[in-house]
Formats: C-alpha cells, structure tokens, sequence
C-alpha cells in the first residue's frame, strides 16, 4: 500500500462544521472519495515528500508557508491510517498559494539532491531514477501550485490527505 497526498479544496464553511464535529472528518473523506471529485481534488501521488524537500531542504517540519503547502496545517479529526487529516483555513491557504507563486519548477529542480534525498529516506525516492523523480516532482508540484492558487481565488480552505 501506498501512502498519496491529496489536497481538498472546501468551503470555509465546511471547514468550520468540521472543525465544530472532528469525528465527522472520517465519513466527510469516505463520502467525498466515494462521489465524483472533480477539480476540488489534487493528488500529487508518491512524491508529496519529495516536493516537501524540495521546497524546504527538509525531509519533515518547516515553518515558511511553503513547508506549509504539503504537511502543514492543523489536525482534525481521527487518524486516517497515516495520520490525521490536516486542514488550512482560507487564509492559510493564501499565504501557502502566495509563497508557491514565487518558486518556479525550475528553481525546485536546482534544489534537487538525488544523494542527499535518499540518505534522508524521503518517501518513496529512488537515486536509481532520479531523472524521473525530478520529472514527476516538478510536473506535481506545477499542479499543487496551479491548485492552491484556485483556490485562494475562490477564498475557499484546504484539506490535506495521506491515504
């Protein structure tokens, strides 16, 4: 089994109803992978903590809003399997969308430290295919960033999955 993030886009208001009822987040993820998601999901499959690095140089943690965009936010709710999902607010996801704006793909690619990865353990990563590591993680990252901007535009919130 795999564990792929996902990336939620609500309303604010729907966050508030989860936020106000935590255990109804288990049932909410069921039914919403259930249905037909349309664009309010983005999956960024196996390389979520590849992009993390990337972004951060960090396998875990950061605090600048882009460490945010991939394993930010807040728990809510039970753990999944792979832990709680997290959710941003609609400013939250502003901030994340602003701090994204602002790093091209090809600057993740000078980031890119096939080595340094691997001796971190980032989820996923293989030396051996490094090239199209590089490849997925940059064509990902272009659509979680596509992603959050949309939903900034819409002033809406995030939830974000590892299933």
């Amino acid at each position: 089994m795999s564990m792929a993030a996902n990336f939620v886009r609500i309303s604010q208001q729907q966050l508030d109803q989860l936020n106000a009822d935590p255990s109804a987040v288990e049932a909410f993820a069921d039914e919403l992978f259930e249905g037909d998601v349309g664009d309010s999901v983005c999956d960024v499959d196996k390389s979520w903590q590849t992009i993390h690095y990337l972004l951060t140089g960090q396998a875990w943690g950061g605090q600048s809003p882009a460490a945010q965009a991939i394993m930010g936010g807040t728990e809510i709710g039970p753990d999944l399997g792979y832990g709680p999902v997290r959710c941003l607010d609609a400013d939250q996801v502003k901030r994340v969308a602003t701090a994204l704006n602002e790093i091209s793909a090809e600057e993740l690619a000078n980031r890119f430290d096939a080595e340094a990865m691997e001796s971190q353990g980032i989820y996923a990563f293989s030396a051996e295919d490094a090239d199209e590591e590089l490849e997925m993680a940059k064509d990902y990252f272009n659509q979680l960033k596509d992603f959050y901007q949309e939903t900034a535009n819409r002033e809406q919130a995030m939830l974000l999955l590892i299933v």
